[in-house]
Parts: C-alpha cells; structure tokens; sequence
C-alpha cells in the first residue's frame, strides 16, 4: 500500500495548545463580564484526525482528514444553580455569541447544580504530548503491517480482511471558569478496525474487530489477532443450543461490553444499596491508569480524579458521582459521571468440563431489573470449541448476573469499551 500513497500529501498537522488556550481565555475574559454577578465557565475542545481506509478490492487506501471545533458555554447563579447552557460549533466570536445568544433566550428559572472545580489551582494540565497528527506514511504501513499480523503467526489460517482501516485523532480541551479553573488536556487517540468474512457469514462482513489505545504510536500490530482469535470457530451449520442451563464463558471482547452494561446497572448514582455479588466481580475504576482511554490527572469538570474499588469480588462498595469522575462524551454535554477505565482483577478459575463459549453478545436492558442477553457462540467441551450454536436468549437480571460472575479466565484484554478483563465466567 505504501506506493499507493505516493501522490497523496503527506502535510504535518498539529494543534498549538499554547495558543488555543490564549484564545479560549480571551473570549472567556470576554462574556465573564457581560453577566454582572453571574458564574461563566467556557468548555472547549479542538480536533484534528486522520483516518485510513483499505477495502479488499480497492487498488489504494481511502483517506480522509477531519478538523472539529465546538464550545459550550455554561451560567450560574452566585449559589452555583445553572441558569443557561448552550454550544455550537466552531471556535471562535461568532460561535460564541451565537451560544450566548441560546443561553439568554432560555426560560427563566434555576437549574441543577452547575458543578465545577471553584478554586482550583490555577492552572491543570494532562497533556499526552503535542497535539500532531503523524505522517500518512506511518499510519498506512502500520495498517499494512496490522493487516499480515492478523493472519500470520502460526495460528490457523485467518480469513483475508474485507475491511480495515485505522483512525488517529489529536486533540486539545480547554477550561476557563470563574474560581480559579485553567485547564488544558491534550490527547493522541488511535481507533483500529478489521472486518473479516467470518465461516458462517454468507455476505461479508460481520462485526468489526477494534481496538484502540490513548496513544496511538501504542496500537499493537497484533492487536486483531486477539480477538479474531476467540471469533475463529469451527464452519458448519448451527446446531441448536443445548436443553439444559451451562455455565456460560464470555470471550474478553464480550466481558468488556458486559462489564459495561453491568458497571451502568450496579455502579452509577441511583443504585439502591449493596449488591452481593460473585467472587469473580472484583472491578475498580482507575482514571489515571496510564492505559485509560478516558480520564487523566483531572476530570472533564476540572476535578483531581482517584481510582474507586466498586465492588471486592463479595458485595458492591461503590457507585461513581460526584468530583473526579465527569466526563463529556461531546463538548455539546453537560458533564455527567461515567467510568473511564474499568478493571476486572484476574482471579483465576477452572475452565468447566462443558460450557457455552460466547463470543459475540447483545444486551437488552427491557426494565432495570430484567435483561434479554442474545448469546452466539459455540458448545465448548474441556476448553475446546465445538458444535456452532444457533443464538441462544438468557433472562436475568443484573444483580442475579453479577452474583454468578464466578471465575476469570486467561490474561486481561483491553477493550475500546475502556475496560481491561479477561474472559469471565458466569454459572447458572
């Protein structure tokens, strides 16, 4: 592919945060005083990305280069209760005027709490490093090289790939807020995805692999391997799922979507009280992990973020709210509490004599206390997969759920989710 590439140009991009956060203060400087004794606290976030494309049949990559800006801007009164919220998008007077011009035109009344770091130190910062995209040569002979690892190393023969293609994005955040909040993050993410004809899809392709790491110079050239690993079952037609109830083993890839749905059930403001829960639920939620996809030194509302136990493998301690733990899945969201980077401890189990082998899972969340989990996978029988299984309904609900969760199984897996688990076992 790197021939292919040749005649496409190959400019260096990057985000000067310095001068981002100068602009950023000067338009916060700017409204403080148009609001007399009412708090004004300016969120900004600048994005640059880079996305490389290789379809199977395609003679060279797709590339496409993106530049995202966008603003909010938030009111309160002397007592901190929110009296206006408003984005846009864009950076600069005129998206901000276009805001303040929302934020005025909103009903009078006193809102939730506008929370925010009031006399924090002056200045935070969580910086990944500058704020660059790297060369398109680099981006696509990795993809080239992730492309070979995934089908070599003496594992059986993967399918080709139909699909890949790999995502890098710099950005710089920006908080300006009356009290002494000054904050400045910058971020180098990197997002991977292989889609492969899986044995049993008749029309290409299934669902993607993906991965993805805070650095992107951090993706692994083997990282799809992994889990087309666990997806590589054996072809033929599907047998029906067995009659009677098996202990079910999610693949790594599976256990971080369920950790997810668990961690939301269980773990968040509002969850009535302690919940026992099997000796294998042993997870925290550590936003300065150094691996964290999410999180960093500071929260997305300018608090000091800590790593929270939420549950020890006998009963839930923990739900996340409060200072430390907001985030902004958008410069266009209010911040909210969500994890940033859930660990599952490695425990350690037996693999049982015959068990469901799940690896790829659907959750239905019909009430709070019922869920329809959709299974597919196949009839494993002393670690080894067998017969493919036609897809396979549980009800359960997630307090049953998590006190089955008994044993983990092999190494842990990071998983673009933002959790880092092995295989879980659940016994039913």
């Amino acid at each position: 592919m790197l021939n292919r590439v040749e005649g496409i140009a190959d400019e260096r991009v990057q985000l000067d945060a310095t001068e981002i956060a100068d602009r950023v203060a000067a338009l916060q400087r700017s409204i403080a005083r148009d609001f007399g004794d009412r708090a004004v606290e300016l969120y900004h976030r600048e994005t640059l990305t880079l996305r490389v494309a290789f379809e199977r049949d395609d003679r060279s990559p797709t590339v496409a280069r993106g530049h995202d800006r966008g603003l909010a801007v938030r009111v309160a009164t002397p007592t901190g209760r929110e009296v206006g919220f408003a984005s846009a998008s864009g950076a600069g007077g005129s998206s901000l005027r276009w805001a303040l011009a929302r934020c005025r035109e909103q009903p009078p009344g006193v809102g939730p709490q506008a929370i925010w770091a009031r006399g924090a130190e002056a200045t935070r910062l969580d910086l990944d490093g500058p704020a660059e995209l790297p060369p398109l040569r680099d981006v696509v002979a990795w993809l080239e090289r992730a492309r070979d690892g995934s089908t070599s190393g003496g594992r059986p023969a993967s399918p080709a790939p139909v699909h890949m293609s790999v995502e890098v994005a710099a950005s710089v955040e920006n908080w300006f807020a009356d009290g002494g909040l000054r904050g400045t993050r910058t971020r180098i993410r990197g997002w991977a995805l292989i889609r492969t004809r899986e044995p049993w899809a008749h029309d290409p392709p299934s669902r993607p692999a993906i991965i993805a790491r805070r650095r992107w110079q951090d993706l692994p050239e083997d990282g799809w391997s992994g889990v087309l690993e666990d997806r590589r079952l054996p072809a033929g037609d599907r047998a029906r799922p067995p009659g009677k109830k098996l202990p079910v083993i999610f693949s790594p890839e599976c256990s971080g979507q369920l950790v997810v749905a668990l961690f939301r059930a269980l773990h968040l403001a509002g969850h009535n009280g302690e919940t026992e829960v099997g000796p294998a639920w042993r997870v925290t939620d550590d936003p300065g992990h150094p691996r964290a996809l999410s999180g960093g030194s500071f929260d997305d509302a300018g608090f000091a973020t800590r790593s929270i136990l939420l549950a020890d493998g006998r009963r839930t301690l923990a739900t996340l709210e409060g200072a430390g733990h907001f985030r902004r899945p958008s410069f266009r969201d209010r911040p909210t509490p969500m994890h940033s980077h859930l660990v599952v401890a490695p425990s350690g189990g037996e693999i049982p004599d015959q068990a469901l082998l799940c690896t790829a899972l659907d959750v239905h969340a019909v009430q709070p206390d019922r869920w329809i989990l959709r299974l597919e996978g196949a009839l494993c029988d002393h670690g080894r997969p067998g017969a493919l299984l036609q897809p396979s309904y549980l009800s359960v609900s997630p307090e049953d759920l998590v006190r089955r969760c008994v044993a983990t199984l092999g190494p842990a897996r990071l998983s673009h989710h933002g959790v880092e688990t092995p295989a879980l076992l659940f016994v039913f």
